[in-house]
């Protein structure tokens, strides 16, 4: 049941629902919310943890709260504004089953009041094969590509593989952010803090946001995804992938993807938003002030902030014929060692990309003991 799951629920009230959940030791932490077909009727957080693996379940709802239009946040009914609440139909509680029978879970749920619910939830497809068609090219005509159609506003990230864009957070099968939010970046925050320079102050926006840049960039898992306005530093990440790890080295039909996404035409029609626990699904563009993080500057890094653990689908249900948001450009495995030479002419090294130790090491070592093997 962990993961990220999205459906329509019917009943007293209809409207979409997306579901949360993390795995635990006994079950799972769930947290769901509800968005009203009807406009009166204000967006709604279930929160419910389970004590069991079973794939037929009961469950109580130990939080049912709404949210506040105005900041999003879940309140309890009696402090939000009365003119908010006048007229509306609410609980407190609620109790329910459920069955998760390969990617189809369903619910059902009665509260408190009498109002009663029904959801079949289908499971995000971000572990499946990404359906997004790619140019492929070899090295001399991805210059040429890039050199050509760059334009303003574009961003580049280089993977390995041709995989679903998703985020480190969400590749580990976690999902609930409110859980993240709440426990993890609070303990990270407090154990780091003696350890950076600046003193993060997480209630400002920009702070916390620079704090989760700076953590995702020395390999915590986070719900941002790297970017960069370099198409050469994208290619050098998926190209390094491979030579960091040379015992999974692919054959040399294998390809590397760059993808290409215009941010500037995804932001004028696409509200952008900070919050992650909030009812509506966003991927969200961030230029993160670099404090502590002497990495963002080389790799010319930009993030983008989400909620959403399928963001290919997000983007191309997004996608109509006057639009393209989102590309991609696969290159031949084979084509790395003639790319990173000419990637280390342009100074686009280990030592240029990631500043101290650990890249200077990175850089000499592929200098002394890699050299051998390039032609």
């Amino acid at each position: 049941m962990n993961g990220q799951w999205k459906g329509n629920y019917t009943g007293t009230i209809s409207g979409r629902i997306i579901l949360n959940a993390d795995e635990t030791k006994r079950g799972y932490e769930a947290i769901a919310y509800l968005s009203p077909d009807t406009p009166d009727q204000l967006q709604l957080l279930a929160e419910f943890n389970l004590e069991t693996k079973n794939p037929y379940f009961e469950f109580e709802i130990t939080r049912f709260n709404p949210l506040n239009p105005e900041t999003g946040l879940a309140q309890p009914w009696n402090e939000l504004d009365p003119k908010l609440t006048q007229g509306k139909i609410f609980a407190k509680k609620a109790v329910g089953k459920g069955s998760l029978i390969a990617d189809k879970l369903t619910l059902e749920w009665t509260t408190d009041n009498k109002i009663e619910g029904f959801a079949t939830l289908a499971r995000s497809l971000a572990e499946t094969a990404s359906l997004l068609p790619a140019e492929q090219v070899d090295w001399n005509d991805f210059k040429k590509l890039v050199s050509q159609n760059v334009k303003h506003g574009t961003l580049f990230r280089g993977q390995r593989e041709p995989l679903r864009l998703r985020t480190t957070f969400h590749r580990t099968g976690r999902a609930n952010l409110h859980r993240f939010l709440n426990i993890d970046i609070r303990a990270l925050h407090n154990q780091l803090s003696s350890k950076t320079r600046h003193f993060f102050n997480r209630s400002n926006p920009d702070e916390n946001g620079a704090f989760m840049s700076l953590v995702q960039h020395h390999g915590y898992p986070t719900p941002l995804l790297d970017w960069t306005y370099s198409p050469y530093a994208a290619a050098f990440f998926a190209f390094r992938g491979h030579r960091k790890n040379p015992v999974t080295v692919p054959l040399a039909k294998d390809d590397i993807r760059i993808f290409v996404f215009d941010a500037e035409l995804w932001g004028r029609n696409n509200p952008g938003r900070f919050r992650l626990d909030c009812a509506a699904l966003h991927f969200t563009v961030h230029d993160f002030i670099a404090l502590d993080n002497e990495r963002m500057i080389p790799q010319q890094a930009v993030s983008t902030l989400t909620n959403i653990d399928d963001i290919e689908t997000h983007i191309s249900e997004r996608t109509f014929e006057t639009t393209k948001y989102l590309s991609a450009i696969d290159i031949p495995f084979c084509e790395c060692t003639k790319a990173m030479r000419e990637l280390r002419q342009m100074g686009i090294t280990p030592g240029s990309m990631f500043p101290g130790f650990d890249g200077t090491c990175e850089e000499i070592k592929e200098r002394l003991f890699e050299s051998s093997t390039e032609s």
